[in-house]
């Protein structure tokens, strides 16, 4: 025995069928009641209950009255499935600067094979960002074409920055820190960044801003009245890049971050 509609499904899953899909009768079984005429058994009748007008299962019965009792002989459930949709955009970092590489990503939701392969477009992202996309970014939308049309998602803009702190080549290899305002102990081959620092303790061992200062610009145990001014125009980012090579050091810092954290 079988039971079958000629209803036109979708490629993906068994029994999928698309929103409106027309199942305007059509539906057969084939087969007999091997005892039907001792049960009394009429005809055999299709029942199908439900439509396509919104997401939800239509179950088709083939049914027949034997000895004055309904009896259901064999059942199919459909499913009418949602029409395809593109998720929330989403990109692989919150930092971005020049040289971050840069990628979107937004998820195909309910497709059933009805938008190709399932491949998103994304303008020309993804890609590393450069010197003319400094400041904002916008217009950026995931894209991909489906049966019933094309369909969208906006990503969000990029406030792309000069530089991140934790990528600057005065702190290559090393652990960056930032918006701390005391540092104290020993470190071996770790970096802060500052927008300001109002005292350092250190011998040696130690870079600013890719350089080692001299005794005549920050004295040991100084408040660096002589040292900040010696470096302002040194700053990197608007600020220092302090890089311990192998010291203890006890500096008291500003918490800003002018770069892109």
């Amino acid at each position: 025995m079988a039971l079958s509609c000629p209803w036109q499904t979708l490629s993906v899953g068994d029994y999928n069928l698309e929103i409106g899909t027309d199942i305007g009768g059509g539906c057969t079984f084939t087969g007999s009641i091997s005892n039907a005429e001792a049960a009394d058994c009429g005809s055999v009748s299709v029942e199908v209950n439900g439509n396509t007008d919104n997401p939800g299962a239509i179950a088709v019965n083939a049914v027949a009255t034997c000895s004055k009792a309904k009896q259901t002989l064999d059942t199919r459930t459909y499913t009418v499935v949602p029409d395809p949709s593109l998720g929330k955009c989403n990109w692989n970092t919150n930092e971005f600067a020049i040289g971050v590489h840069a990628e979107p990503t937004a998820q195909v939701i309910d497709s059933y094979g009805r938008c190709g392969n399932d491949e998103v477009s994304y303008g020309d992202f993804p890609r590393v960002l450069g010197e003319d996309d400094v400041g904002i970014v916008s217009n950026i939308k995931a894209t991909i074409t489906c049966n019933s049309g094309p369909l969208e998602s906006p990503c969000d803009d990029l406030n792309v920055g000069v530089e991140l702190c934790r990528i600057n080549d005065f702190c290559e290899g090393a652990q960056l820190d930032w918006g701390q305002t005391n540092v104290s102990g020993s470190f071996y081959d770790r970096c802060f960044f500052t927008k300001n620092f109002s005292y350092f303790n250190v011998n040696a061992g130690v870079l600013i801003n890719g350089e080692s200062p001299s005794v005549s610009q920050c004295d040991n145990d100084l408040f660096l009245s002589i040292c900040t001014e010696v470096l302002t125009n040194q700053r990197v980012n608007g600020g220092y890049y302090i890089r311990v090579t192998n010291n203890s050091v006890s500096i008291q810092m500003s918490a800003d971050t002018p770069c892109v954290e």
